[in-house]
């Protein structure tokens, strides 16, 4: 027990608190015997596992997932806490629980609850004696329809997360809604956005999830400065705090609590291209075509509303079938597009109108929403068409709706677009079979990509699925979703929106946010914004232009020679890349770390970076400071702490960490950069899809470090396709070690898999070649696993 040395830290630990709470020193009866009458803490109970109280007339029940994961739940008047909305995992831990005449300590070997039992105070505190987290109260208040959770701020604590936002990455001082809403042509400072995550991060090092998808607000210090609160329509109870020593044990501790995101298709980092939307068979067909022919590189087309019928307004949303008038034999185009390594994806929605086929069939089967007297809801005002909303949350409906998609799914489609998912209409009142719209709201989309989840899992074992969301809930990358931020609108404001907007994703344990590259909504043909934006966008987790095509094209090869040439160039670079995004994606997978990653995981340490909104991390070592403004070719960059060294990953110039420098930028150039120290497996031969892409040969690039500093990485290969490739040991998974003594690069290289699984042969003849950057001396040389091994000496990935 390490509760006297908890004791001895207590009284100096909680000074920045406003609130101080004395914990008593002698032990009574968990009944509370001895406990005065101001005791509001009563009908103790623990058995082993789960602390059980009364406290204010509300009831208490504390357990512990994991030694550093405690959930709390709560019930009161109007109020629920047993339901689990979350993929919470099914696990818990044996914990300690000790009793003192003012206070329990509910203890796992990383952190102990103290229970103030006048005040009915929860104070987290670490195995150092640190307090993480204070509640206010016991933390809860209830009304006729509200749920009230409140939390005690430090005077300096920054608070991150809560989904999407084009917001700077620390909300503390804000308040904004908690509900999934469309918000069509936004820009920079938009509040709230299709992703609203009821999750987030302390820089007092502790993450708190609140299991709640209802209707609800966070106000972060913005009423009531030094507390954090979250006022929902009632609704579930339960919270779950986290701890950890860094902000990446957080995310890792959050991805296991919650789920981890699988490896999606290797193809889904390629280039998926887009558009609102192609109106037939024919016209996607000469976009394919003609893209092929140009020479841009293609793993996906993606077809939007009109598959199933030219009408926008009131038409046939909810068909779920191909309009043959305009596209004939659809079986025929997918299989043709796949032959040219172009895989199909069709949007979906939730929505079904009344003219399409199947609504008079679902509404008598009572497959739709419904209103207060148990018939159909139906909504004359949805944009797409009077219609009605199917209720994903009643198996019976989600395994209808499934059937949908294995049909499309036989004729070849092998990606899915779910459109609409908040969902976009959803009135309060509504009724879903567990519950009111505005209590279970936050729940559609993740029941949404969990019913496609569970059903490849069943029919379509050893498949990688890939969905993309436009709303979900917390945890819903256990699921695989590819969440993107929105129809946001095509101007500098929509872009420079965009990485506070990935980077709260990255926060709260959504990896893979990405954007309408180009920007969807309004705004003309704008060529150096198109340039601009595509640059970014190949520096995210995702590369898909989409666009409103009656506005601007977001296909490059409808601009002029110029802009194409840029464009086609960083796409390029994109599948060069596809070695280290790949095993970025791995890692993500195996411990919650984003792919695009706030400055202040890696360099808290340092006051500037700490609080940048607009650069970030791609993977481990590269930075990236997009360009968001046209008014001049000046980028402003911050290099982030004193004595590291960053290389422009292009051309392969030398800037000193610690300071901000003015860089000129041309538009054919873009601010990345590489870390000192950095080791970047590239993939350099041309391809047209991943169809193609055999890394039999591997390009490390490695960047001049501090001497006699070792550095590290891993590369991560498997066929690209085959579910759980890592558990069944089909993959190879290198170890690179690096490390710099006068004139001499020494560099270890080893496949460190256990290849003992049936079928894998292990390195299958695997080459790679080394570019030395940045490295002052002529006399180099480089030794690979002990032996003399030739080398080139590189400016950049573009030289």
């Amino acid at each position: 027990m390490k509760m006297f040395l908890w004791l001895l830290l207590f009284f100096v630990s909680i000074s920045s608190f406003a609130q101080h709470e004395i914990v008593g020193s002698s032990s009574v009866n968990k009944n509370g015997i001895a406990d005065s009458k101001s005791t509001i803490v009563r009908e103790l109970d623990f058995d082993g596992n789960v602390l059980s109280f009364v406290s204010n007339k509300k009831e208490f029940s504390v357990s512990a997932v994991s030694n550093s994961i405690i959930k709390v739940a709560c019930t009161g008047k109007n109020n629920y806490s047993n339901r689990v909305y979350a993929p919470i995992i099914n696990a818990s831990v044996k914990t300690d629980c000790s009793f003192f005449t003012d206070s329990i300590i509910f203890s796992t070997d990383d952190v102990d609850l103290v229970i103030n039992k006048h005040s009915g105070t929860f104070k987290y505190v670490d195995k150092m004696g640190v307090v993480r987290m204070i509640t206010n109260g016991d933390g809860y208040t209830f009304s006729e329809r509200s749920s009230k959770l409140q939390l005690q701020l430090k005077d300096d604590e920054k608070i991150y997360g809560t989904g999407a936002r084009a917001l700077p990455i620390n909300r503390r001082g804000y308040r904004f809604q908690c509900y999934n809403q469309p918000n069509y042509g936004y820009g920079l400072g938009a509040e709230f956005l299709n992703y609203s995550v009821p999750a987030f991060i302390s820089s007092s090092k502790y993450m708190v999830l609140i299991d709640n998808p209802a209707r609800a607000v966070f106000d972060i210090g913005k009423t009531n400065t030094n507390i954090l609160e979250f006022d929902a329509v009632g609704g579930n109870n339960v919270y779950y705090f986290i701890v950890g020593d860094t902000y990446y044990d957080l995310l890792n501790n959050y991805s296991y609590l919650t789920g981890k995101q699988p490896m999606p298709p290797i193809w889904a980092l390629g280039n998926l291209q887009s558009r609102f939307g192609y109106r037939s068979r024919d016209e996607v067909v000469e976009v394919v075509e003609r893209m092929i022919k140009e020479g841009y590189p293609l793993d996906a087309v993606i077809i939007d509303i009109y598959w199933f019928g030219q009408e926008l307004q009131d038409g046939k949303m909810g068909n779920f079938e191909w309009d043959t008038e305009y596209w004939p034999t659809p079986e025929t185009m997918i299989a043709d597009f796949r032959q040219l390594g172009v895989k199909t994806i069709t949007v979906s929605e939730p929505f079904f109108t009344k003219k399409s086929k199947y609504y008079d069939k679902l509404s008598n089967l009572g497959y739709f929403c419904k209103d207060s007297l148990g018939n159909t809801m139906n909504m004359p005002y949805f944009y797409f068409g009077d219609g009605a909303l199917l209720d994903i949350f009643n198996p019976v409906v989600s395994d209808w709706f499934w059937g949908l998609y294995n049909i499309q799914k036989q004729l070849g489609v092998v990606g899915w677009w779910g459109d609409l998912g908040e969902p976009e209409v959803h009135p309060d009142d509504m009724l879903h079979v567990n519950g009111r719209a505005d209590e279970v709201h936050g729940m559609y989309g993740d029941m949404w990509v969990k019913m496609l989840y569970d059903n490849y899992a069943k029919y379509y074992p050893n498949e990688r699925m890939f969905m993309l969301g436009r709303a979900a809930f917390a945890g819903s990358q256990k699921y695989g979703l590819m969440p993107w931020t929105g129809d946001v609108s095509r101007t500098w404001s929509g872009l420079a929106a965009q990485s506070p907007a990935m980077l709260g994703s990255s926060l709260s344990g959504i990896p893979y946010m990405h954007s309408d590259a180009g920007g969807f909504a309004m705004g003309q043909r704008d060529s150096i914004l198109y340039t601009r934006w595509m640059q970014y966008a190949v520096f995210t987790p995702i590369f898909r232009p989409h666009g409103d095509i009656a506005t601007a094209p977001n296909e490059p090869i409808f601009y002029d020679s110029i802009t194409q040439s840029i464009v086609k160039k960083y796409i390029n670079l994109r599948y060069k890349m596809l070695p280290y995004n790949y095993t970025n994606a791995f890692i993500n997978n195996q411990s919650g770390t984003p792919l695009a990653r706030p400055l202040l995981l890696d360099f808290e340490d340092d006051a500037i970076a700490a609080d940048i909104s607009d650069q970030y991390l791609w993977g481990k070592d590269i930075l990236v400071a997009p360009i968001t403004q046209d008014t001049t070719p000046i980028r402003r960059v911050y290099f982030p702490m004193q004595g590291d060294v960053w290389y422009n990953l292009l051309s392969g110039k030398k800037y000193y960490g610690g300071q901000y420098v003015n860089i000129e930028f041309q538009l054919s150039d873009y601010p990345v950069f590489a870390r000192g120290g950095s080791i970047i497996p590239i993939y350099d031969k041309h391809i047209q899809s991943t169809d193609s892409y055999n890394p039999d040969t591997v390009i490390i690039y490695c960047y001049c470090p501090t001497i006699g500093k070792q550095y590290e990485t891993v590369i991560y290969f498997d066929d690209g396709a085959t579910k759980d490739s890592y558990e069944k040991g089909l993959y190879e998974l290198y170890s690179v070690k690096m490390n710099y003594t006068a004139d001499v690069v020494d560099v270890k290289i080893n496949n460190v898999a256990d290849n003992s699984a049936e079928g894998v042969e292990g390195n299958v003849g695997r080459v790679f070649l080394f570019k030395l950057v940045g490295f002052p001396t002529s006399n180099l040389s480089l030794i690979v696993n002990g032996k003399r091994t030739e080398f080139d000496r590189g400016s950049g990935l573009c030289q």
